[in-house]
């Protein structure tokens, strides 16, 4: 559904003030619930190599997740961002203990970490301020992640997280806006309809 930019403004401080409003307990039980969802993902099954996000203030905590699929011996992604460019990489995380706070206080891959092309990804997992049950996505507002996933394979699944209370009707959209496939909050998964 096309939408403008004062839309998405709007429902982007909407969506802000909800995740500021949201108790910490309650954040970590439903991390934990969404956690279990995203783990019995045949997604995720089958991947390899994944790309995920790790959890500032307000967003869904996948690190056990990530701790266990480092242990699994697979190969975990967290982007690398560079805001003068716009642009983000997947930097491989060995251990969450090797990550690093930088701008905006957004813990990252360290610098030195080695970079994987978005197309040699199996699975990416983005975070969200709002999806709707089309896969719609509300990032922040800088577009780091569309840029990024309009560089992967099509036919790699790309899985948004949120609580359950950031699924919304509609997500105003743009042109170089791309859906995820399936959203995962604590209560369900949406397979884009």
């Amino acid at each position: 559904m096309p939408g403008g930019q004062s839309d998405k403004a709007s429902l982007r401080r909407a969506m802000r003030e909800l995740r500021a409003r949201i108790d910490p307990d309650d954040a970590a039980h439903w991390s934990a619930r969404l956690v279990e969802r995203l783990a019995s993902l045949d997604d995720l099954a089958h991947a390899q190599t994944v790309c995920a996000y790790l959890a500032g203030a307000g967003e869904p905590d996948l690190d056990p997740l990530l701790e266990t699929l480092i242990a699994q011996g697979r190969t975990v992604c967290v982007p690398i961002v560079h805001w003068q460019s716009g642009q983000m990489e997947a930097g491989v995380l060995d251990s969450l203990e090797a990550a690093r706070i930088r701008r905006h206080g957004i813990r990252e891959a360290p610098e030195h970490a080695r970079r994987l092309a978005p197309d040699e990804l199996d699975m990416v997992i983005v975070p969200g301020l709002a999806f709707d049950a089309s896969g719609n996505r509300l990032g922040r507002g800088g577009g780091f992640y569309d840029r990024f996933l309009s560089r992967m394979r099509p036919q790699t699944p790309v899985v948004g997280v949120c609580f359950e209370c950031q699924v919304v009707h509609s997500v105003p959209t743009d042109r170089h806006d791309r859906p995820v496939d399936r959203v995962v909050t604590d209560r369900r998964v949406l397979d884009r309809s």
